[in-house]
């Protein structure tokens, strides 16, 4: 039965010790919950630290909460309010999506999580990764074979010692001796080359966030004979109750049309505004015909990825209301939640990863987070809301969402602002949740 997580976790000793419930909790919002959520969301917005947010809440069953206030462009009334059919750049919000692909294989056994053999022959540009150790005197590379092969589960759990060239210190002295930089994820160029940086570590011996789930997406094309947008489209979106219609790789005319600036903030406060983030394509046709990123790609709607979030937690086995065309089966469903993370040093690195988010109430620690193969796991409950056993992400601008199996709700937190943590967003994130739990009942 599910949450008998002694039977489901590697490490029992950190289990979230859920009691075995027959039924799904349906939460719902009090009388005056909406109208209390949308005056924190105007207070929020007047205090001018973003330049827009979109809040939603659902049950399995149906929205529960949906808001959005500001305008498309910081405090510039002409460019209009942002609405729910406003488009954004997603940016992590993919990984989700291309680790419930990726995991549709290992249902239907075409992969298994622990088999490296499989790795290697469906990606076999994984052999011709070394390993960083450092650099010696003169600024060379010291460069090591890998000694352990890599799993799918370590390219889904961020222990695969893969990362981007760009967002990791150690490869920043590697990458500028390039003589040919690497094409960003992003751009029209993009490659498979752009992800086949040197580990940062022996594969299975720490975590670090990393290009894992780009790994996933070239994985999840071969085995399908389909690019990556056409796989979700037909496996995952059509699967989503009411569909997806605005979430994609490409930037359609009517989408960018929809679209809001994302904006670059720095520590004094100082911001510029973009059409399009880090050279991502603008167009359809600027898009990269060999490489779409599975770790962060896609172009959406909150309202999108709440249906996503709602047709996942359909697929809990305590469910009555079973959905016709599931995402993911039962046993998918429950390894969404399961720790993943054994070894001390991956659950030390992960927690201060986590803990350097600055969102959580909670200090991360190596008891109380971990990472499952799809996503990061608070193993306590949280003070602002979400119950020990939830999962959750986000995206580099600051999009964010959570499941929460144990309340039997999921939430969906977003605006557009890159900038360093700790950032006053993630005080406007925590008010919202906060709120959202305090006003709803079952």
């Amino acid at each position: 039965m599910l949450y008998q997580t002694d039977s489901l976790s590697p490490c029992s000793r950190e289990s979230t010790a859920l009691l075995p419930i027959m039924s799904l909790p349906m939460p719902h919002l009090k009388a005056e919950g909406k109208a209390t959520l949308d005056k924190l969301m105007q207070e929020k917005l007047a205090e001018k630290t973003v330049p827009f947010m979109f809040w939603a809440a659902t049950n399995a069953s149906e929205t529960i909460y949906e808001n959005q206030a500001g305008y498309n462009k910081w405090d510039d009334p002409s460019s209009g309010e942002v609405n729910r059919d406003s488009t954004l750049e997603m940016f992590s919000m993919t990984k989700f999506v291309v680790s419930l692909a990726t995991l549709q294989f290992v249902e239907n056994g075409t992969v298994a999580l622990d088999d490296p053999d499989q790795m290697y022959k469906h990606l076999p540009e994984l052999s011709e990764l070394q390993v960083l150790e450092g650099y010696d005197k003169d600024g060379n590379a010291i460069l090591v074979p890998q000694k352990n092969r890599i799993t799918l589960r370590m390219l889904l759990d961020h222990t695969s010692g893969a990362v981007h060239a760009g967002r990791h210190p150690r490869l920043g002295q590697w990458f500028e001796s390039l003589e040919k930089p690497l094409a960003w994820i992003f751009s029209p160029d993009a490659s498979i080359k752009s992800i086949m940086a040197p580990l940062v570590f022996q594969p299975g011996t720490s975590w670090a966030y990393s290009c894992g789930t780009d790994w996933c997406g070239v994985l999840v094309s071969r085995l399908s004979g389909m690019s990556l947008e056409d796989y979700f489209q037909k496996n995952i979106f059509a699967r989503v109750e009411g569909g997806m219609p605005d979430t994609s790789f490409y930037p359609r005319p009517d989408m960018a049309r929809r679209k809001t600036e994302v904006y670059d903030q720095q520590k004094d406060g100082s911001k510029t505004g973009y059409r399009f983030y880090m050279g991502r394509a603008e167009t359809p046709e600027q898009v990269s015909k060999d490489f779409l990123s599975g770790a962060g790609g896609l172009f959406g709607t909150t309202k999108d990825y709440l249906a996503l979030c709602r047709s996942v937690l359909q697929c809990d086995p305590r469910n009555s209301r079973k959905p016709s065309n599931p995402i993911i089966n039962h046993n998918t469903y429950e390894l969404l939640f399961k720790p993943s993370l054994t070894l001390d040093k991956a659950k030390k690195e992960a927690s201060i990863f986590f803990g350097n988010e600055h969102y959580l109430f909670l200090d991360a620690s190596e008891t109380n987070v971990n990472h499952s193969v799809a996503l990061a796991l608070s193993l306590e409950d949280a003070p602002h809301g979400r119950r020990a056993g939830s999962g959750w992400w986000s995206g580099l601008a600051h999009t964010q969402f959570w499941l929460d199996p144990k309340t039997g709700l999921a939430g969906v937190c977003n605006t557009q602002v890159v900038a360093p943590n700790p950032h006053p967003w993630n005080k406007i994130y925590q008010a919202f949740e906060r709120t959202l739990y305090e006003n709803i009942e079952q």
